[in-house]
């Protein structure tokens, strides 16, 4: 009986281990963001699960009112946006490994053309987002350098 058991759950592994290769394979590591328009332009994504999460609701309020000050010029010129994806969403599990999540937190994206350019994974927002004066510079900082390649020719 034991031999059947550990039959079934070897059997049960190297099916599973099958379809995800077969997913991944459909799927490629480096997909473009969709493409909105033309030009040069910076996302901020907050990944999040579903359920209560007051730490999500942190760095969403934290991120949006960071946008809604100095940069609120970047966004009414459409250089800068903020969308919120579902982690349990399936058309968004691609997300988890091109940007190595693992959890809630924000990542910053230079899009051109329809296609992402470069990214970057704010891991430490998630210890920040209780903290609006610490989050915030941290947040402007780590936007700089992508809002100034969006708007170099």
């Amino acid at each position: 009986m034991k031999r059947f058991a550990g039959l079934c759950v070897l059997l049960f592994a190297a099916f599973s281990l099958g379809y995800a290769l077969r997913d991944l394979q459909e799927e490629t590591r480096t997909q473009p963001l969709p493409p909105e328009e033309s030009g040069t332009r910076v996302e901020v994504i907050l990944f999040r699960g579903g359920g209560y999460c007051p730490v999500c609701d942190d760095l969403e309020r934290n991120a949006q009112e960071a946008l809604e000050g100095p940069l609120s010029g970047d966004v009414a010129a459409g250089r800068l946006s903020f969308r919120k994806l579902s982690l349990e969403e399936p058309e968004n599990e691609r997300y988890i490994e091109t940007y190595g999540l693992f959890g809630t937190t924000l990542v910053v994206s230079l899009v051109r053309n329809g296609r992402e350019v470069r990214f970057r994974n704010l891991e430490e927002a998630y210890r920040l987002a209780d903290r609006p004066e610490a989050f915030r510079p941290f947040f402007l900082q780590a936007l700089a350098p992508f809002l100034k390649e969006a708007v170099a020719p």
